[in-house]
């Protein structure tokens, strides 16, 4: 006899049915649903405010192209059209929507935390990150880190593809 078995329950099969039911109904809604509006940081993006750079401005133009990893040349940034896209082998590591702002919204920081420095975001299929800019020289160097991580370590650097 397979105590577990919701057979056994001594509930009328109405209510067995509804419980299963709205457990079913509670699991399709956690494994629907997609981190699109929370940050790496647990907090909302609160971008309404933030002023969005986009082709044609001068730090934008600059960040545009594809890019090589200064660690490993198999990685690779293509980063063109609002699209930002990582290769490592041919193989995508992070392909998402790139979204470059004058001044960093509050979300992306986390607590006690704050600036007036200008940032980007990424979004992919569920998750959205945000990267402060460590170093940016037109047509030749890239450099940045997630804001949320404190490993100065993991500045990730690009330079351009020839």
């Amino acid at each position: 006899m397979n105590f577990l078995s919701y057979k056994n329950l001594n509930f009328p099969m109405n209510l067995r049915v509804s419980l299963l039911s709205s457990a079913l109904f509670a699991l399709l809604f956690i494994f629907s649903c997609k981190n699109d509006t929370v940050t790496s940081t647990g907090k909302a993006l609160n971008d309404e405010k933030s002023e969005k750079l986009a082709s044609g401005q001068p730090i934008y133009d600059n960040m545009e192209g594809i890019w090589i990893s200064r660690t490993n040349p198999n990685r690779k940034l293509d980063l063109r059209g609002g699209k930002f896209k990582i290769t490592e082998n041919d193989k995508v590591v992070i392909d998402g929507e790139f979204t470059f702002y004058k001044q960093c919204p509050s979300g992306c920081f986390p607590d006690g935390m704050g600036g007036n420095t200008p940032c980007f975001s990424v979004r992919t299929s569920n998750d959205l990150h945000c990267y402060s800019l460590r170093e940016l020289t037109p047509d030749k160097a890239l450099g940045f880190l997630e804001i949320s991580s404190n490993d100065n370590e993991a500045v990730q650097s690009f330079d351009r593809a020839k």
